[in-house]
């Protein structure tokens, strides 16, 4: 999980993400909608950010950490045309205490 800080002109909030690809991190486009500045949180060191692509409809966006040489590894991600059956477990990763209104503090 990566937590993000981002700045806007008159405020700041924080959400998470998760790294798709080396340097990359989705997130929710509503975390980065309108940021003048994104810093990322990983392993306990900030990384600058910038963003990539918002896709508002979706929700989605994606980041490019500014640092290259990284050491962690992206999550795996389930095959694209693998099928859940009915009651099969998911995990999803959430942070509901750092909604739209979080100061990112």
């Amino acid at each position: 999980v990566v937590v993000l800080k981002v700045t806007r002109s008159s405020s700041r909030t924080s959400g998470t993400g998760f790294l798709a690809a080396p340097g990359l991190v989705v997130t929710a486009a509503h975390t980065v909608a309108e940021s003048t500045s994104t810093t990322a949180w990983l392993n306990g060191t900030a990384i600058p950010a910038r963003v990539v692509r918002r896709h508002p409809e979706l929700d989605l966006a994606l980041l490019r950490l500014e640092q290259r040489d990284l050491q962690v590894k992206p999550l795996e991600l389930g095959e694209p045309r693998a099928m859940l059956a009915p009651g099969e477990p998911v995990v999803i990763l959430a942070g509901p205490a750092q909604g739209p209104r979080a100061k990112g503090d």
